[in-house]
Parts: structure tokens; C-alpha cells; sequence
């Protein structure tokens, strides 16, 4: 597994993948959403409907009549989030050792994530959006706080060896953290 984590770091920092994985902001005025790293068209099913549907996500009981589409759509990805982003948490945690408390979701404005030294663990939702290997870095750093609060060498040091492409996650999220919405 750790072979496809080196590759994924070395295609991104190559600039292969940037068209599919990184935000454009030219798309996102034509009715598109990034979604686990890749835009997606998001539209109303049929204008006589209130349905909501970007890739494979339809959302029946979401009304978007009297809201906006993209209302619509970061209720629905919100939602998502909710279930992904804490199965993905235990299963990271499962995988490297890691007992966190609660894992939360939020509407956090100027983070990504949040650990406390109760050992609760609090995660933006929009991970949802951005590419599995960035929303996966985000989650083991925060992971990794469980056993150091702070961000000591140590703690950079096993957050290296947890996330091996952890150099592809922070040069995304520096690029283009901040034009998620």
C-alpha cells in the first residue's frame, strides 16, 4: 500500500494529476463541485423536482425549491461527510494503532481539524471534497496529536512514518486549501 502512496506523491508533485484533482475556479462558476477530489457536475434532476444529484449522490429527501442548487449540494456533501469521514477516521485508527474518543464533524472556518487532549477528534466537513490522500493525511495528523499534543519533532517525525505521502497533502492543501468551499 505504501507503494501507491509514494506514487500518488510523485504524480501529484509532477503536476500529472493537478487538472483532476485540484480546484478551478473557472468550473465552479458552470455548476460543479469538488467532490473526493474531483469536480463533478452538480444539477436538479428535473426542474419540476426538488432532487438534488451530483456524481453517483441523489439526495430524495433534500429539497433544493426555495434554496439554491449549491445550498442543496453542501447540505448533501455535509451529510456525507458525517458517515465517510468518522468510518474513515476508526479505520485509520484501526489500521496505525490509534484509540481516539469521539470523532466529530464540523462547520470549522479556518481549520481542517482539531484533536483534544480528551482524545476527542474534530473534523471539518469539507475533507469530504478534497482528494482521499489529503482528506487521509489530515485525518492521521490529527491521529498522531492523540499521542503528542503538540508539534514537536517527535511528533512530525511519526506523523512521517503514519502518512507516507504526507509532502503531496501539505503542498495541496497550501495550493489550494483554501478555495474549498
Amino acid at each position: 500500500m505504501s507503494k501507491n502512496f509514494a506514487w500518488v506523491e510523485k504524480q501529484f508533485l509532477s503536476m500529472r494529476l493537478q487538472d483532476s484533482l485540484l480546484p478551478d475556479d473557472e468550473s465552479q462558476a458552470v455548476g460543479t463541485v469538488l467532490f473526493r477530489g474531483r469536480r463533478v457536475l452538480a444539477r436538479r434532476v428535473r426542474e419540476d423536482e426538488s432532487l438534488a444529484c451530483f456524481a453517483s449522490q441523489l439526495d430524495r429527501g433534500l429539497s433544493v425549491t426555495g434554496s439554491s442548487l449549491r445550498d442543496a449540494v453542501e447540505t448533501m456533501l455535509h451529510r456525507l461527510a458525517k458517515v465517510e469521514l468518522p468510518e474513515a477516521t476508526f479505520r485509520l485508527a484501526k489500521v496505525h494503532g490509534f484509540n481516539p474518543g469521539r470523532v466529530t464533524i464540523r462547520n470549522q472556518k479556518t481549520r481542517w481539524g482539531s484533536c483534544s487532549s480528551t482524545g476527542a477528534i474534530s473534523l471539518n466537513w469539507r475533507l469530504i471534497q478534497v482528494p482521499a490522500f489529503v482528506r487521509d493525511y489530515v485525518i492521521l495528523h490529527e491521529l498522531v496529536h492523540l499521542d503528542h499534543l503538540d508539534h514537536s519533532t517527535r511528533f512530525w517525525e511519526r506523523l512521517a512514518k503514519t502518512c507516507p505521502n504526507l509532502n503531496a497533502a501539505e503542498a495541496w492543501l497550501k495550493l489550494h486549501g483554501n478555495r474549498i468551499c
